[in-house]
Formats: structure tokens, sequence, C-alpha cells
């Protein structure tokens, strides 16, 4: 959807391939901001003037509002006139002072000579020397030092007065009025400003001319209080004493700076071969006229929002949510300082915050500070226009000045969409690129389109799969892919968690400190897909996932995932009856592992929980005898199944994980596959009948299997005791 609604492109100024060049209009039919009449009107002034005197018009305008464009188009009409002959000067071509009045007057015996044939080898040669005899120096009043040299000889023959009057005289015989018109002077030095005010007051201040200055009046303002004005305030009244006629330029209506602005947001989108939704291109629009068009004050700043635009949509467009990509430009473009602060600090713009919460206030103070920092100096209109920019592409900052709350339920809808305030896409913002380790979302569209075809080639669906692996890592893949969970339909979803499943072996079981591991994070992802199945299909497909997994440890974490929850029945993806069917497809095969094969390598980390799979879903006495006989077959069997059962802490301190140990815990789960006196009796037959009994053994006091079954005979004899205790009681 195009954002400005025209029928007819405008003619955008200073096109350049596809760039926006700030080049200026050279004719009126170009002129989109309605100040053809108001240049005509300065023209006509000019020509009108019937006093010989110089005169000199200022026109006021910031950087980039358009002065050279009205210049040009003073220029035009006085062209057009008679008895006026308009010259151009722009002094920022030149080199240091003595450049700038030698080319002044160069230029200016230059044009009469084309303009004024009949006078022109006098006039012409008269302005050189004239020029050659003066030199950028400091002056004081009318006296201009002399020059070395050559000039110094033509001075002692010929005053400067002789020839001022000179050139004055031939002015009035030819009866026209020559009008400069100069240009850029506020992109000069100050000493350089400085020197053209002189040139302009004393040295050329001719009978029969005119001057157009344009320029930006602060700062030439300021230039000029450095030397002549005790206070920098008094720069603009000593401007003032030069400046006759000040004109300021009529600022562009904001209406056609808006559809500036607009249209290059619209070639930008286009060039980048983006579409957006009508939802998206109002939420731009509604955005964009609160937060960033009463920023653009300028045509420069429209154009240079517009570039911003020409250059990141293209490159990252497609990888990134493109209306938030345009917000983060505009914030690049119209609060550089804010855009450098949020670039920075990842961490406090994406949160989370909870809100009011007490822990959360000194975060939110911070956050209001450095926002305030970040946004010193602007009114209190942009201030707040930059916050809502802020709080708009990131809400959770939104809590540092309201109480609101984004949970983490958000996440998903943030990483589906790409946007900036999810932590999956935030970077990209900032880099114009996928960064090293990520996904580019190009790769993932390619992968799900597969896998919606009608008859996908799985092999080809599989390389795909590995080749994003590969790139990203699990860490990034399956939060991305879980992101784009909703959007699936039946066959897609059925397909992709066949091929998670395939690939499980590729998601490490390392856990974090309160964190879910890649493995973990897999089998939930698998467990959504699921849900994105036909409801008829889901049990069917279930049971194949159970009886095809090859990684043993992701079916037994899937199946965990899959069983429905009492006080979850809503958001479970499966019936109980399908689960426990599923379930025994799973138990079947780990029944044969656990009787004949070698269950710690083949579950790792998930022995223990594949006994309590097997117990529910299947023959649990089958299990036990099973496990009985291979500890009977061989005791270090029951120490690396103890051991299977030892409990991961951290330290609440560091978060590195500790060396663990038989708990509580683990010896009640234990019990339920193997009974406890019969194991005891065993252990003490291969340490002695007081194990259990003494002083603990330290970690590095005792090797790992005496360590581990001395724990387990300490919590096997304090149960003899409360039993017996009990029994006496009773008795």
């Amino acid at each position: 959807m195009k954002l400005a609604a025209t029928i007819e492109p405008s003619p955008v100024e200073g096109e350049v391939g596809d760039y926006l060049a700030d080049s200026p209009i050279e004719d009126a039919e170009q002129d989109r901001f309605g100040r053809r009449a108001w240049a005509g009107r300065v023209a006509e002034t000019i020509a009108a003037q019937r006093d010989a005197s110089s005169l000199v018009v200022g026109i006021y305008g910031p950087w980039g509002d358009g002065k050279t464009s009205v210049l040009n188009l003073i220029h035009d009409t006085l062209k057009k006139t008679a008895g006026v002959i308009p010259v151009r000067f722009n002094p920022w071509r030149l080199g240091d002072e003595t450049e700038m009045f030698q080319g002044f007057f160069a230029t200016l015996a230059d044009a009469l000579d084309e303009q004024m044939a009949s006078t022109a080898e006098r006039l012409g040669q008269t302005l050189r020397d004239y020029g050659g005899l003066l030199v950028a120096v400091p002056v004081v009043g009318d006296v201009l030092k002399e020059g070395a040299g050559a000039a110094a000889a033509k001075l002692s023959e010929t005053s400067l007065a002789k020839q001022r009057k000179k050139i004055e005289d031939l002015l009035a015989k030819h009866g026209q009025r020559v009008v400069i018109l100069i240009d850029d002077i506020d992109r000069l030095d100050k000493s350089e400003i400085q020197a053209m005010f002189r040139l302009v007051k004393i040295a050329a201040d001719f009978k029969h001319t005119a001057y157009v200055l344009a320029f930006d009046h602060r700062v030439v303002a300021s230039a000029l209080a450095e030397r002549y004005a005790a206070e920098p305030t008094h720069g603009a009244s000593f401007m003032d004493k030069i400046i006759q006629l000040p004109l300021h330029l009529p600022p562009a209506p904001p209406d056609v700076l808006r559809r500036l602005a607009l249209e290059t947001v619209d070639r930008a989108l286009a060039q980048a071969e983006i579409d957006l939704p009508k939802e998206a291109a109002a939420a731009f629009v509604s955005a964009f006229d609160r937060t960033i068009g009463p920023r653009l004050t300028t045509p420069r700043a429209a154009k240079r929002y517009g570039n911003a635009l020409l250059f990141s949509l293209p490159m990252i467009g497609g990888e990134v949510h493109p209306v938030d990509l345009m917000l983060v430009e505009a914030m690049r473009v119209c609060y550089p300082p804010l855009y450098e602060w949020v670039r920075s600090h990842p961490q406090e713009v994406l949160g989370p915050y909870s809100g009011s919460g007490g822990h959360d206030q000194p975060a939110l103070a911070a956050l209001r500070n450095a926002v305030d920092a970040a946004t010193e100096g602007l009114s209190a209109d942009d201030t707040a226009r930059a916050r809502t920019l802020l709080t708009t592409l990131l809400p959770r900052t939104e809590s540092a000045w309201d109480n609101k709350q984004w949970g983490s339920d958000w996440e998903d809808s943030w990483a589906r969409e790409k946007r900036i305030a999810s932590k999956l896409y935030f970077r990209r913002y900032f880099t114009y690129a996928v960064p090293p380790g990520d996904v580019p979302d190009a790769d993932l569209d390619t992968l799900l389109a597969e896998l919606d075809s009608g008859e996908p080639d799985m092999d080809r669906v599989v390389s795909i799969a590995l080749a994003i692996l590969d790139t990203g890592g699990a860490d990034t893949v399956i939060p991305k892919l879980a992101a784009r969970v909703p959007s699936l339909g039946s066959n897609a979803a059925a397909r992709l968690a066949m091929v998670v499943t395939g690939l499980s072996d590729r998601f490490s079981d390392a856990s974090g400190f309160l964190a879910l591991s890649p493995l973990e994070r897999a089998a939930v992802l698998v467990r959504d897909l699921l849900g994105q199945v036909v409801v008829d299909e889901r049990g069917d497909l279930a049971a194949s996932l159970m009886r095809d997994a090859q990684h043993l440890p992701f079916a037994v974490e899937l199946i965990r995932w899959l069983r429905p929850q009492d006080d979850r029945q809503d958001r479970a993806v499966l019936t109980m009856e399908a689960c426990d069917a599923a379930g025994r497809v799973l138990a079947d095969r780990l029944l044969e592992v656990w009787c004949a094969g070698d269950p710690f390598t083949r579950l790792a980390r998930k022995a223990s929980a594949s006994l309590h799979v097997s117990a529910i879903y299947g023959d649990g006495d089958a299990l036990r005898e099973c496990l009985r006989r291979r500890i009977d077959a061989d005791i270090a069997f029951a120490f690396v199944l103890m051991r299977s059962f030892l409990g991961q802490s951290w330290s609440l301190e560091t978060g590195v994980p500790l060396v663990p140990e038989m708990s509580r815990e683990g010896y009640e789960a234990l019990r339920e596959y193997v009974d406890p006196d019969w194991l005891f009796s065993r252990l003490q037959q291969s340490f002695g009948d007081g194990i259990g009994e003494g002083e603990e053994h330290s970690q590095r006091s005792v090797d790992e299997e005496l360590r581990i079954a001395d724990q387990y005979a300490r919590f096997h004899r304090a149960d003899v005791d409360n039993a017996d205790a009990e029994a006496e009681e009773s008795g």
C-alpha cells in the first residue's frame, strides 16, 4: 500500500540514480513549496529600486530549507528583467580570504564582460585591477591595507578611491543595476564569514549594485559576534547594520514536507520490493505523524530520511519488520543521541520490566535518566515525541513512565513479527545485516515453504534444516521456529515435527541455571507443532514420533510435554488416551534398552526419566526385573544407575553447577524401580556392613562410587531406623 496518496507522482527535486540528491531546483516548474511568487517579489523589489545606493538583501533560513533553490528562482526572474544584470558568486568554492576577494572581482568582471559589451573592456579590467589591490586583511572603517609588489606600484599611481569612482561612473553610464547573489555564506569558516561581510560592506558596496545574501542568520550572527560584538547576542545587531532588507525564507508547508517524506518512503519500499499491508501502513503513518513529521522541517531533512531508507530497506528489510526499521531510521535521523543510546543499551530497552514492582524501580529510574540525557536540549514537544517513538518501538520501556507490563508471552509475538522489541531481532536493526551466528529469515521461509508444498522432497528439507542449524545453532533456530508455529498449516506443522524429531540428536541436553536445555525447548516446539495438526491426526503422529525417534532422550522429553496436565486440560494437544498409546510405543523401546542394551549411553541424562516413562506407560514389573538382573550380574551397573539419579544443583551466588550428590528425592525416586533393602545388601557385599555409618565422606576423600554408595546407604539406614521406631511406638 502506498503511503503518499498521489494520482501522479510529484516531481522530486534533484533525483540522481536511486537516491535523492540535495540539488536545488533550477526553474519555477520544479517549485513544490509555493515560493515562486515570493522569489518573484524579491526580484521585483530589487529591480524597482530607484536609489543608486548599494542595497543588501538577506534571505534567512536554516540549512537545508531551500535557500539555494530560491536564489535560483530570483536569478531566473532577474535575467528576464530589463535594467538588471544578475551575477552568481559562491565563496565556498574558494580558498582563503585573498582568493575570496580576488575571486569575487574576477567573477564580477567576467559577468560584466559578457553582459556589457560596449564598456566591458574598460569596466572588466577596472574591476580586475581593483580586486588585485585588495588584500583580505582586518580593516578599520573604510581603510584597507595595501598589497605588496605590483599591486603597491599600481596603488601609488591610482588611489583606491579613484578606482572605485571609476567603476561607479561606468556602471551609471551603462544604466543598469548589477545584482550579486551570494550563497553558502554559512558554510564558511568564521574568519571567512567576517571577510565576506567586509567585502560586501566596505570593498564592494558600489552604487548601482545590489546584493542578495542567503544564509542561516544564527550561524552568521555567531561568527560576526566573535569579532565585532562584545556579547554573542550582539552579532545579530552588527549584521543588521549591513543587511538593509532582511527576509526570512517562508517555511515549507508542513503538508508538502509530509508528502515529500512519504513519497521517499514509498520509493524505498518499492526498491526493496516490500508491499506493506494496509494495517502496517496505517501504523507507520500514525507513528510518523506523532513522532517524526514535526521534526522534518526542511526539504533536506525529508530527503535525508528518504535516503536512509533507500539504503537500509533493500539491505535488511526482508529480515526485520519494515515499519520498525523505518521508525528506527527515523530515530537515527531525527533524534541521533537517543538512537546512539538505544543501539548501545539493548538490555535496558528490551527489559523485562514488570511495571511498578519494587525490584524494578532502580532500573526504571536509570532508564528514565538515560532517556532524559539523550533528549537533553530538545523542546518539550520534541522530547515527548522522542519518548513516544521509543515506547512505540520498545514497549517495555513504557514501564519507566506508566504502570504497564509486557509479559513473556509477548516475546513470541514480537519474534514472529521480527520486531525490534524481540531479543532475537534487535541487533539486526543496527547492523543492517544478519549478524554472525544468526539465521536469515529467508532461509526459514524457504524451509517452511518446502514443508508446505504438496509433496516435499524430505531429503531436501532435511538438508535445508541441517544448514540452518549449522548457521545459527539450536539456541537461535528453535525460538525462531517457535515464533512461526501459529502461522503453519496442519501438513507443514506435522512435517516440521518429524524433521525436528529426526534431527533431535543435534540438540544439547545441557541446561543452565533456571533455563531449559535446547533439547527440552525442541520438545516444547514439537508439542506446539502437534497443536497445529488436525485433531484426528495428532494421536497417530505422536505414536509415529515415538516409534521413529532415533534419539531416545528426545522421545523421553517429548512424551513428558505431551502428557495432559490435570490443571491445564485446555492446553493439552493430545487426549490422555492418545498420549497413553504413544507412551506405550516408547515404553516398549525403552524396556528393550534397559534389559539388553546400553541404557546409560543411549539415554544419557534422560536415563532416570526414561525409567519413569517405562513404568507409567509400559510393564513396570518387567522393568524392575531387568534392573535387578543386571545389578546382580554386575554391581557396577548399580553405581551408574545411582549416578543417573543424582540431583543437579547450582550455586545461588555464581550460578555455577555444583558437584552432584544423592539427595532424598533421588533416593525416593530410585526405590520405585529397585528394592532398597535388596540394593542396600548388595552395597554391603561390595563395601562392607558399615557402609553408611560414621562420618560422611567428603567429595575428594574417596572415589565417586564409594561416596554415592555411602550417601544412598545413609538414606536407607535412616528409613530403617524410622520404621523401627514407629514399630516400637505402635507395639
